[in-house]
């Protein structure tokens, strides 16, 4: 579920038919395994007043021909609007 990281252990469980115990210590197996790896929190460009929507850091792992496939796809698939290719941290830079 991707939907809503913020939901108590209880709403969790009733959603896919666990006790909030159960609910529990999955999502701290899954953490722990790193299958989840963080939490994150989006924010509303709108909100900030923002002329333009944020960056966004893209990080791929794999070869560099699998990144360059990645790049091709983003950017054929219209849902960003600029995707450049970053010599930091992330591989790409993304605005949406």
């Amino acid at each position: 579920m991707t939907a809503d990281a913020g939901l108590t252990y209880a709403e969790l469980g009733e959603r896919v038919g666990l006790s909030e115990s159960q609910c529990l210590r999955r999502v701290q197996s899954l953490e722990e395994t790193k299958v989840i790896q963080r939490y994150v929190t989006l924010i509303d460009p709108n909100y900030l007043n923002c002329a333009s929507p944020p960056f966004v850091e893209v990080r791929v792992q794999g070869v560099h021909d699998a990144k360059r496939r990645h790049l091709k796809e983003c950017s054929r698939s219209g849902g960003c609007r600029e995707l450049l290719a970053n010599r930091g941290e992330a591989d790409y830079l993304l605005r949406e």
